[in-house]
């Protein structure tokens, strides 16, 4: 990537800026993806240097050429979900004879025009739970920092995941050695198809020379294949993709984390566009990455999930254990309760033979007396076994 270019930011003359994604961009490294001697084999530790101005790139609002396959034909169009995934058909413009989608009607985070920065970062994740739900296991450590276009200082921290999506699935905020974006319907359809090494979905912080402007942002980062070509242009195929080389988006769209859910809410970056707006998003790339044995962080994530659920399989054993010991348990006191109640019924049969002689020798009012013994005898002591067994 040549690092004195530049390019100007276009089409911006337009009053209301609408972003036509939000969930969707990238992360950030230099020195590599590896595993480090103080941490657990699962986690996977990047981090980045760049002293250099231009390997870190500020992507600056533009349109986004329209992918044929992925958003079809006016006569067929398709992807015309509402953003973050897809753009609607009014979103879109054409070329002059109307047969072909061109490019978005308003700019976007995902447009060929940037300015050149410096920064660095490093952050760790762990990805342990391959689906949505609140009790995700996965985990992540994140702190970027760059210089933006306009001299200032920003801080990007992250330090908890977002377990479930809204608009698609986060497979439990964390995602290692997957496919999203483009067709599949998970991330915004203007960024290509991608395989990703690493991805992962937050809550940020973000600051601004040193002061605290947000602490609720969602905040999007992926490590993928070189998704732009020689001319900085973002590339339109996943067969145009470059994976021998590596690029890393830092994205915080205009999504604020709220009690109630997501909400649409400009990201305050404190950076003026030419129409003296302030930029309502925040995409920074990293280039020139450097991975090392991938391979050994897919493994430690597939031993640290086979340990999760070898947890989880012996758990359940023993309450197997226990649920079996408890129906014995309730077998046998059943067993006896059954004895009891056959005694009891042998004592009321001798009981009657016995009424039955006492009142053909003295008479009814003798054997009334007895019997009424007998009964609340027998009734005593069935209520004496039931309060036993019950205590």
């Amino acid at each position: 990537m040549k690092k004195n270019r530049t390019r100007t930011l276009k089409a911006l003359t337009i009053t209301t800026l609408i972003l036509m994604l939000t969930v969707t961009p990238a992360f950030a490294a230099q020195e590599g993806m590896e595993l480090k001697d103080n941490v657990s084999p699962e986690w996977i530790w990047v981090t980045a240097n760049y002293e250099e101005e231009g390997d870190v790139t500020w992507i600056l609002p533009g349109p986004r050429e329209l992918d044929p396959d992925v958003f079809g034909t006016p006569d067929q169009p398709l992807g015309t979900e509402a953003p973050p995934l897809g753009v609607p058909v009014m979103g879109r413009m054409t070329n002059e004879d109307g047969t072909a989608f061109t490019t978005t009607a308003v700019p976007t985070p995902f447009s060929d025009n940037y300015a050149p920065i410096q920064g660095s970062l490093n952050f760790t994740v762990k990805d342990i739970t391959l689906v949505d739900g609140q009790g995700s296991k996965d985990e992540v450590s994140f702190y970027s920092e760059f210089t933006g276009p306009n001299g200032k200082h920003y801080e990007i921290i992250v330090d908890m995941v977002i377990p479930m999506g809204d608009d698609h699935p986060f497979f439990g905020g964390v995602a290692t050695d997957v496919i999203h974006h483009g067709s599949t319907g998970i991330g915004s359809r203007l960024v290509p198809t991608a395989y990703t090494y690493v991805t992962f979905w937050g809550v940020g912080i973000l600051r601004i020379d040193g002061e605290v402007v947000a602490d609720n942002r969602v905040v999007h980062v992926m490590v993928t294949g070189n998704m732009r070509d020689e001319n900085y242009e973002m590339v339109l195929t996943p067969d145009e993709i470059n994976y021998d080389e590596v690029l890393i988006h830092v994205v915080l769209a205009n999504i604020a984390v709220s009690p109630t859910g997501p909400v649409m809410s400009p990201v305050p970056s404190g950076f003026t566009l030419p129409n003296d707006m302030e930029q309502p998003f925040i995409h920074v790339n990293y280039h020139n990455v450097q991975m090392t044995d991938l391979n050994a962080v897919k493994q430690a994530n597939t031993e640290a999930r086979l340990n999760l659920a070898e947890g989880t399989v012996s758990s359940l054993e023993s309450e197997l254990v226990a649920t079996n010991n408890e129906k014995s348990s309730i077998e046998d006191q059943f067993s006896e309760a059954e004895d009891t109640i056959s005694s009891l019924e042998t004592d009321l049969e001798d009981a009657s033979s016995e009424i039955a002689t006492l009142s053909d020798g003295q008479g009814f009012a003798t054997s009334t007396v007895i019997l009424v013994a007998i009964v609340v005898s027998i009734l005593g002591a069935a209520l004496s076994y039931f309060v036993t067994k019950k205590q």
